[in-house]
Order: C-alpha cells, then structure tokens, then sequence
C-alpha cells in the first residue's frame, strides 16, 4: 500500500503545493482509521435543528468546502482559459434565465 502527504497542482501561471499532517494511502483508508465497528445511523438534522456548539463545526465545514468549490472553479478556469479566448460560458445545474 503506497501513500503520500504531498499534493501538486499545476497550471499555466502557478503551482499550488499542498501538504498534508497525516499520510494519504492509495485505497482510501489509513492504518488510523481501521476501526471495523458500524455506527449507529441516525437521521440527519437540519441546521436549525443542531445546538449552537454543533453549528459552530458545521459552519467551518462548509467555509472550508465552498472554498475548495471556487479554488476548483479557478484552477479550471486557468487552465482552459487562454490569450485566445474571447468570452467564458459558466453554466449551473438550475436553468436561470434573465
């Protein structure tokens, strides 16, 4: 089982170098994370229903992952954007018409 703590990111004006506090392994599980137990499932709650000290995570996830959305919006943008590119069509899951 291979694994690495380093992630490289390539495009046309920069190189994002991306470094990692625990090992990433190949097929998707650390030796850390082998517990076999099966949590019990529950239903999820909405925001609302979650206590102030449960928001408080839930809010920093989200950041963290509307974030990482508009890095992978960019570095796709650089990378299909070019000095002979005239316009840029962006398009969403909603049809939204003006």
């Amino acid at each position: 089982m291979t694994s690495y703590n380093k992630k490289i990111v390539r495009t046309s004006s920069y190189i994002e170098i991306w470094e990692y506090e625990k090992p990433i392994f190949s097929k998707g599980k650390s030796i850390l994370d082998t517990d076999t137990k099966s949590k019990e499932k529950s239903q999820r709650r909405t925001f609302d229903e979650l206590t102030p000290e449960e928001q408080e995570p839930r809010l920093e996830r989200m950041k963290k992952t509307r974030l990482e959305a508009k890095w992978n919006l960019l570095r796709l943008v650089d990378c299909n954007y070019n000095d002979n590119t005239s316009f840029l069509t962006l398009t969403t899951k909603e049809n939204i018409s003006d």
